[in-house]
């Protein structure tokens, strides 16, 4: 039984000592540069893809950048638009408004007048008045089709 112990231990350490032997195998210097050479050109592929899709990225992001100032700007013209229509809806009633009040001033004047010119002269108020709401008319009308 001795024996068979010393053969056992000596079997296993024979095991081991060629299996550390085949762990420190080195590889040849044309094995060593080939594999450090395809190891260089995979990450080298992995840094040229990571690039690739960064520039795409950037590509997307500046495209989407431009779209947004083009809408921004189109909203920008719009509301100008629409504010110019208003602001001239708004002008056009306040002078539609001043040319009745002109006109009434103009027929309280006219009172005071002898009878045989108050008529000629509300004539003339409400000619006035006529060409000045026809004007504020008409720039409406000009603001709406703009």
């Amino acid at each position: 039984m001795t024996h068979l112990k010393s053969f056992t231990s000596l079997f296993v350490s024979a095991i081991f000592a060629f299996g550390i032997a085949a762990c420190d195998q080195h590889k040849s210097p044309a094995e060593a540069s080939h594999d450090v050479a395809k190891a260089e050109q995979k990450e080298a592929d992995k840094v040229s893809e990571a690039r690739s899709d960064a520039a795409s990225t950037v590509s997307s992001a500046n495209q989407d950048v431009a779209d947004a100032q083009r809408d921004a700007r189109s909203d920008v013209h719009d509301a100008v638009t629409d504010a110019n229509k208003d602001i001239a809806q708004a002008r056009g009633k306040a002078d539609k408004v001043e040319a009745e009040q002109a006109y009434n001033v103009a027929v309280e004047k006219c009172k005071a007048l002898p009878s045989d010119q108050i008529s000629a002269c509300k004539e003339r108020a409400k000619a006035d008045r006529d060409a000045a709401k026809a004007q504020a008319n008409s720039s409406m009308s000009s603001a709406k089709s703009r």
